[in-house]
């Protein structure tokens, strides 16, 4: 039946999906929604047959959510998930045990926060933190069998192989029970001095898996960059000046530049290192997230910074000023991003994102309004203004500030100071203290009530609903949004090395030695070393037992849902044939009180009891023909059902023996309908 079910179910469900999204911007309702439809049902069939791998082996199960897709350009199914924007998928046990494992790398899992952070300000407290060094290196608490590890390893990679290559069957029976469920033990050790007592490591290996986990390198690259960020501001604050100036540029600026080429150099890695082909698919790709846009710009501002600190002198070196002043503004946004590990902040970083697209469209309808009250006014306040650049800025002004209570009413009602203004041109050429005086006119009062009246009521309140609507949206699957998105921080700093900007310069330069000692030796061992991914390097053999893995946890849970399905049919089935008796039953009573009412004279009608009171009611009132009448209708309404159901079934028997998966059929519920109609 094929390789790679769940990635295959993936795939589709993202094309299909973005399908939908262009059939939508096509008007073709009716086609979006049924493209979506099957869209979620491949994304359910997807999420079900991991499930069901995850409940049988958790182990096995990581290492297919990490196994390199070589049908689908080479990446995991972490990787189709984060980049089609399937949250459900993401949201799955098996994603989240898999990625908390690679987040924690080598250290115990319940390892605490606090913890990590006092051991990374002062490590000699590293020795009381517990480790796991060998992933695989688990316990098979059913079949009681070790699982191979490799000792190379220093991340928590999905590449380590576990269990028995030599296994060619791989047994996939569903337990009964949780407690009889393949679990998984992941065993912890202790610090020791040389790692020669049982159940310890060395302090050198402890001190390298602490610092090589990401969260480790997470924790101490935010510790840098909040210093990067104090050293930036003590130079814009303190020490910018122009080049003519002696000592300027100063080491201080120097010290920013050389740690903004080590970030940006990280970010060419990255560029680098993605799985895409070709360099085009690489950019595009690196593109495709949005803090990268945004880093993009960061650092454009940044080599125009420098630019300008070496061409602008004198009074035109404000204009490079200012543009260290938005870069560095910048530089504080992005730090934005350092709160998606919290399960708090995190999914309020995203209803702020949100927001920002609730903003600029609201602008968008907000500078119809600004600009009609602003020209309307300007010529009413100050007709025939001369054609300067300075007028754009008087239609803009004062209407944005009115929006917040700046009123400027003295102004608008032309009841300004004439000692400081003037409406003879002569004067204003003479002395360029003074200003235009405004002319009055009734009409800008009304103007300025109206525009109130449409911003401050109308769009302000429009702007919060769009925010509570965001607020609500993101709210309601907070926890799934944040697991989700939590999925890109993790890689980020899964490939990232571990030295810290600006020390990272020297990662960067044994990483490029290797690739160029790969590049003469064609040593493929280098390679993988020099640039680590998250997907996994797998023998043929390894394969071969993930995708048989992978098969039969899918056959088992396309079976399991068969079973559900015809369960549900037989219900449906066995109630709607009890109400079809029971209404045989109350026919043949009212067919026998009809007969027995014929034989009996009509002197002994009216003292007839009858059992059922809906016929003692209608004898009175009903002709017995229609009575007979109604009772061959329902007959007939009756062997319509029943055949019917006779057919259901059949065609469910022949499924059932051609061993298909069919969805339910929806005639057993007109059936049942029909039933209860009756």
């Amino acid at each position: 039946m094929g390789k790679g079910h769940i990635g295959a179910a993936l795939s589709a469900s993202a094309v299909l999906m973005d399908l939908s999204k262009k059939a939508q911007r096509k008007e073709e309702v009716d086609l979006a929604n049924d493209l979506q439809r099957h869209a979620t049902d491949y994304e359910t069939l997807a999420i079900g047959v991991l499930t069901e791998c995850y409940n049988k082996d958790k182990e096995m199960s990581h290492k297919l959510l990490n196994r390199e897709l070589a049908h689908w350009g080479g990446n995991t199914l972490l990787a189709l998930a984060s980049s089609a924007q399937q949250m459900d998928f993401m949201d799955q046990a098996c994603c989240q045990t898999k990625l908390n494992e690679i987040w924690m790398g080598k250290m115990a899992m319940h390892t605490p926060t606090w913890k990590i952070v006092l051991s990374l300000l002062v490590p000699f407290f590293i020795p009381w933190i517990k480790f796991s060094p060998a992933e695989s290196g688990t316990t098979n608490v059913k079949t009681g069998s070790k699982l191979r590890s490799r000792k190379n390893s220093n991340k928590v990679d999905p590449g380590c192989t576990d269990g028995d290559p030599d296994e060619d069957d791989v047994e996939f029976t569903r337990s009964k029970s949780r407690r009889g469920r393949n679990a998984e033990k992941r065993p912890t050790y202790s610090v020791g001095c040389t790692g020669s007592v049982k159940d310890t490591v060395s302090l050198v290996s402890a001190a390298f898996y602490f610092y090589t986990a990401p969260v480790t390198k997470f924790f101490m690259q935010q510790t840098f960059y909040l210093i990067y960020l104090l050293l930036f501001s003590l130079l814009i604050l303190t020490n910018l000046s122009p080049t003519t100036v002696p000592n300027s540029p100063g080491l201080l600026e120097y010290v920013i530049w050389a740690w903004t080429s080590t970030l940006i150099i990280e970010e060419i890695r990255q560029v680098v290192t993605t799985g895409s082909r070709s360099l085009r698919y690489k950019i595009a790709d690196w593109f495709s997230s949005t803090w990268n846009k945004f880093d993009f710009v960061m650092y454009f501002f940044v080599m125009m910074c420098v630019i300008l600190r070496y061409t602008l002198q004198g009074d035109s070196f404000e204009y490079a000023r200012m543009m260290y002043s938005v870069t560095i503004t910048m530089f504080f946004l992005r730090f934005l991003q350092a709160f998606f590990v919290n399960r708090q902040i995190g999914p309020k970083v995203i209803m702020i994102q949100g927001m920002i697209g609730d903003v600029l469209f609201f602008l968008i309808i907000f500078a119809v309004f600004l600009l009609g009250y602003g020209v309307a006014t300007q010529a009413l306040l100050y007709p025939n203004s001369p054609l300067e650049w300075v007028l754009v800025k008087q239609v803009v002004y004062k209407p944005y500030w009115q929006m917040f209570g700046e009123l400027f009413l003295e102004e608008s009602e032309g009841e300004m100071d004439t000692s400081t203004c003037s409406s003879n041109t002569t004067a204003l050429l003479l002395n360029s203290a003074l200003v235009q005086c405004s002319h009055k006119n009734w009409l800008v009062p009304v103007f300025l009530a109206v525009y109130l009246i449409l911003t401050n009521v109308l769009l302000l309140n429009l702007l919060i609903a769009m925010f509570s609507y965001t607020f609500n949206k993101v709210q309601d699957q907070s926890e799934k949004v944040w697991r989700f998105y939590r999925f890109s921080l993790i890689y980020e700093f899964f490939t990232r090395p571990a030295l810290p900007p600006p020390f990272i310069i020297i990662a960067h330069a044994v990483r490029a030695f290797k690739f160029c000692f790969w590049r003469c030796c064609k040593n493929e061992e280098t390679q993988s070393t020099a640039f680590k991914t998250l997907e996994s390097s797998l023998s043929k053999q390894e394969v071969d037992k993930l995708t048989a893995f992978e098969k039969n946890g899918m056959e088992n849970y396309l079976m399991r849902t068969a079973r559900e399905s015809r369960e549900h049919i037989h219900t449906k089935v066995t109630s709607a044939g009890e109400r079809i008796e029971r209404v045989i039953e109350e026919l043949e009573e009212i067919k026998d009180e009809v007969e027995r009412i014929k034989d009996e004279p009509e002197s002994n009608m009216e003292a007839t009891t009858l059992p059922l009171p809906d016929v003692t009611e209608s004898l009175g009132s009903v002709n017995q023909d229609k009575l007979q009448e109604q009772i061959v209708r329902l007959e007939q309404r009756m062997q319509q059902m029943m055949d019917l159901m006779e057919e259901r079934l059949a065609v469910r028997q022949v499924d059932e023996k051609e061993g298909g998966y069919h969805k339910p059929h929806t005639d057993l519920e007109n059936v049942d309908a029909q039933s209860e109609s009756l």
